[in-house]
C-alpha cells in the first residue's frame, strides 16, 4: 500500500526536517563553544612568565648551538632585553624571529 503525498506535504516534511537539523547543529555548537572558563589575571601573568622563561632557555640553547659556543657564554642582558655572546650583542626580538623560522634546528636539536 502506497501513501501518496502531495507536493505541498513533501515540502512541509523537508522544511520540518531541515529546521530540526539546523536546531540540532545550533544546540551542539552552543554547548561546545558556549561555556568557557574565564582565566584570572594571576593565571595569565603566571602563564606569560613561564612562557618567557622557557623562551629565554630555548633562545640561549639556540644561540649556543648555531654559533658553536657553550651555553654559559650566552648571557641574557636584562637591561637591553637582548643577548651578549663573546662581546657581540643580539636583539632578543630578532633572535626570536630567526628561532621561530628555524625548523631544521627544532627538528634536530629541540627536546634533546
Amino acid at each position: 500500500m502506497y501513501i501518496i503525498f502531495g507536493e505541498k506535504t513533501i515540502m512541509k516534511l523537508k522544511t520540518i526536517y531541515l529546521t530540526g537539523l539546523f536546531l540540532l547543529i545550533l544546540v551542539c555548537s552552543a554547548s561546545t563553544f558556549g561555556c568557557k572558563k574565564q582565566s584570572s589575571p594571576e593565571e595569565k601573568l603566571a602563564l606569560a612568565t613561564a612562557k618567557s622563561a622557557t623562551s629565554n632557555e630555548n633562545l640561549t640553547k639556540f644561540l649556543s648551538v648555531t654559533l658553536g659556543v657553550k651555553p654559559e657564554e650566552v648571557i641574557l642582558n636584562s637591561n637591553t632585553d637582548g643577548f651578549v655572546v663573546r662581546g657581540l650583542k643580539f636583539n632578543k626580538d630578532s633572535i626570536e624571529k630567526v628561532y621561530n623560522s628555524a625548523n631544521e634546528y627544532k627538528l634536530n636539536f629541540e627536546n634533546k
